[in-house]
């Protein structure tokens, strides 16, 4: 008789040895940073995960590090230790933190005022120098990487006359909130750029979908079925 025997290669790393570099990690990372870890614990009690934003709480070490001040591309946490800053918000601060010039700006609108959603006087200014350094005709704004890619989907269906568009929820910014591989979401809109009907139809597992949906608007409501009997508008 013969019996299959398996062997561990004998290069690489075995998992029980990646396990314990992993947690005797986590414990030198928790050594070095008592007062993140307290502040991590107390935000447990009125923040969901501990954290401003979810993603924040997918650190390796078990808690994020808490930042007390930042400036160039350079921040220091509580626990006094300095970090070359490789992130830089997402390129939020892409030139650095709290640049001189920004900084001032900033504060000189603020007392003026920052949230009337309504243009200023140097709104037209802005999109002048816009287009004289980078070349192209119109700008935008937007707050997030999902209102941005929300702003282009709205353009593109505009201009291609196209009701249909579907995205991932896999990716990193979308019109979706769901991060489940399983799921995938398409997006109907109406007529132009508004959003007077917006369907959603989800996928609870590959080849599988659900029957209906609603879709709300302050034009009308109506029930959408998967698949549509034919891509035009109804």
């Amino acid at each position: 008789m013969m019996r299959l025997v398996t062997t561990e290669p004998s290069y690489g790393i075995s998992q029980p040895r990646i396990g314990e570099l992993m947690e005797r990690e986590r414990r030198t990372f928790a050594h070095a940073h008592p007062r993140s870890r307290s502040l991590f614990d107390r935000s447990r009690h009125s923040l969901l995960g501990g954290v401003p934003m979810h993603w924040m709480a997918k650190w390796p070490g078990g808690f994020p590090v808490v930042v007390e001040e930042a400036n160039g591309a350079h921040f220091t946490c509580v626990d006094g230790h300095e970090y070359v800053d490789l992130c830089l918000g997402d390129t939020g601060a892409l030139t650095g933190h709290g640049p001189a010039a920004s900084i001032a700006a900033i504060s000189a609108q603020l007392r003026r005022g920052m949230t009337t959603m309504l243009p200023t006087e140097d709104a037209p200014l802005v999109g002048e120098e816009l287009t004289r350094r980078f070349g192209l005709p119109y700008w935008q704004f937007a707050l997030t990487a999902t209102d941005a890619n929300r702003f282009a989907l709205r353009l593109a269906r505009h201009i291609t006359g196209r009701t249909t568009s579907s995205s991932t929820t896999t990716a990193i910014t979308g019109p979706s909130t769901s991060r489940s591989p399983r799921w995938m979401r398409t997006a109907w809109s109406g007529h132009g750029t508004g959003t007077s009907v917006h369907r959603s139809i989800h996928q609870r597992r590959p080849g599988s979908w659900n029957g209906t949906t609603w879709s709300r608007s302050r034009r009308r409501s109506r029930m959408a079925r998967w698949p549509p009997s034919s891509p035009s508008r109804r």
